[in-house]
């Protein structure tokens, strides 16, 4: 049972609570948070694509066709 005093203390507290009964209820804290959920912007940069177009190595190396010099043992002399 709550005493004078007590009582004295929560009206005091809660003048706004008439009802004896709920003068000394806590009031459950239920403050219905926001859910955090902020939207974050999504992180699409649209980054531009690394694509330097390279010049593709394909040097396209001519066919060996070695043109074979005749074999001469003995150079003419100069």
């Amino acid at each position: 049972m709550a005493t004078s005093h007590q009582f004295e203390k929560c009206y005091i507290r809660n003048p706004v609570s008439l009802n004896r009964s709920d003068l000394c209820a806590p009031t459950p804290y239920t403050p219905h948070p926001t859910p955090y959920t902020p939207h974050p912007t999504p992180h699409t940069l649209h980054p531009t694509p690394y694509t330097p177009h390279p010049t593709p190595h394909t040097p396209q190396p001519t066919p060996p066709t070695p043109q074979p010099t005749p074999h001469n043992p003995h150079p003419k002399p100069h």
